[in-house]
């Protein structure tokens, strides 16, 4: 057997002066053994162009939504292939984590080539929640900070 991973990350500008919001998406695959290698290139080929599709379809999704202009803050939307998310993500104002706190999670989270539940995993295991979307800003700042102090060691 044969395990594959696949990722794919799309920055776009966000709605605030020097800010981006990051979609990312990625899947493992067992392949045969028995597949000749130009099989499994094919295979990773159709792969990353499904997930390529995917966050190009989120992206989409995202700048439709009628409240997406005044909820800057909360994260882009993701299907539930991506990452398991509750239904309620704390409302802007409520000292909820920044678009760019999630931003750099999810680029230090390429970084260290933590997928998205692995980071969503973390989230639950230091701090009892679901997801790092549901943070808070301090929350949010001492993930941080632990990413990039596990960026440090290795």
């Amino acid at each position: 057997m044969i395990k594959i991973s696949v990722s794919f990350n799309k920055k776009i500008p966000g709605e605030q002066q020097y800010s981006s919001l990051c979609f990312h998406t990625a899947m493992e695959r067992e392949l045969s053994d028995r597949m000749s290698g130009s099989d499994i290139q094919a295979e990773i080929h159709r792969s990353y162009q499904l997930l390529e599709r995917t966050v190009e379809t989120e992206i989409t999704n995202y700048k439709e939504r009628p409240q997406a202009a005044s909820q800057v803050s909360r994260a882009p939307a993701m299907s539930a292939a991506q990452v398991p998310m509750q239904s309620s993500i704390p409302s802007p104002g409520a000292g909820s984590i920044t678009q760019k706190q999630v931003s750099l999670i999810c680029s230090l989270g390429s970084q260290l080539k933590l997928s998205q539940h692995e980071l969503c995993s973390e989230a639950l295991r230091h701090y009892g929640v679901n997801s790092y979307h549901e943070f808070d800003k301090k929350q949010g700042s001492a993930f941080i900070d632990l990413l990039q102090e596990r960026k440090q060691s290795t």
